[in-house]
């Protein structure tokens, strides 16, 4: 989807990947509902945990399933949260937004590991600020739930 219309409203994330996917020009990314789509074209063993509170995610990491989710580049709650007008209504975004796979936790230190595309595995980042980024980017999660 186009970054900005010709009248001025934006693309929407949740219908696409808005702006230059390869880096480019300017991008903004996309949400839970398109790769949720492209995932269940692959398989049916995929959950959408969008909107559910993070015990949930927890939940499907104690069974062993890494969550793909969208969070902040800084893996914590920014200032940068703007609505936009899109084709299809208004839209909360930030072009702070990030995406990757929670693989792992540790209650007792109070932490969550990633992997990171920007080239990081098992990444440990603060529980509380991870939350609160999940909880700020619109508890966007999807897991698969393939027998292992």
């Amino acid at each position: 989807m186009p970054l900005t219309y010709s009248d001025g409203e934006h693309g929407n994330p949740e219908y696409g990947f808005v702006g230059d996917i390869t880096g480019n020009d300017p991008g903004l990314g996309v949400y839970h509902k398109p790769i949720y789509k492209l995932a269940k074209t692959e398989t049916s063993q995929v959950k959408d945990l969008t909107g559910a509170n993070f015990d949930t995610v927890i939940e499907q990491l104690e069974q062993g399933r890494p969550v793909w989710t969208i969070t902040t580049a800084s893996f914590a709650p920014v200032s940068t949260m703007q609505t936009w007008q899109t084709p299809q209504g208004s839209v909360k975004v930030t072009y702070d937004m990030h995406s990757v796979v929670i693989v792992g936790f540790n209650r007792t230190k109070k932490l969550i590991y990633i992997n990171n595309p920007y080239g990081e595995k098992q990444q440990a980042v603060s529980w509380k600020n991870f939350e609160a980024a999940y909880n700020q980017m619109g508890k966007q999660a999807i897991v698969l739930t393939l027998p292992h």
